[in-house]
């Protein structure tokens, strides 16, 4: 029997400040910080031992250049059941289903203000991985002022 990967992927832009909405800031005429960052979601299905590439594309809407990179977190329901994710921060993985292992590293890149560049996560899924599904979020962030 071939067991199938689901694979629900968010794709988040982080300012300085934490987690911002997913469309330009207010502030980003000024200067502030700001991402646009589209699909915001991506749900895949991947058979074990192979692979996926997403695009996403991250546009810089604000008017100073940043230099940008990727954090790649795993996710899992939030305990207040208020269908929100909760984030796994500070590099930690899901007991089990961790996407976050099938990731390919994203280098770092810099956008000029107003500019947009596709990135593309490559999730490439080892043979013997259950079956099931797995979360993840890859957030974007100031390459020089960030946590994961």
């Amino acid at each position: 029997m071939l067991n199938r990967i689901k694979v629900a992927l968010l794709a988040l832009g982080v300012s300085l400040a934490g987690l911002i909405a997913l469309a330009p800031i207010a502030g980003a005429a000024a200067g502030g910080n700001g991402l646009r960052v589209s699909p915001v979601r991506t749900d895949l299905t991947i058979n074990p031992g192979q692979s996926q590439t997403v695009t996403v594309n991250v546009t810089n809407v604000t008017s100073a250049p940043a230099t940008l990179q990727a954090i790649i977190n795993d996710f899992t329901a939030n305990p207040d059941e208020s269908g929100n994710p909760a984030l796994l921060l500070n590099g930690a993985f899901a007991s089990s289903h961790s996407l976050k292992r099938f990731i390919a590293p994203i280098s770092n890149f810099t956008l000029q203000p107003n500019q947009q560049q596709a990135v593309e996560i490559k999730v490439s899924v080892p043979k013997n991985a259950p079956g099931g599904g797995y979360y993840g979020a890859v957030r974007f962030a100031n390459a020089s002022n960030s946590k994961n």
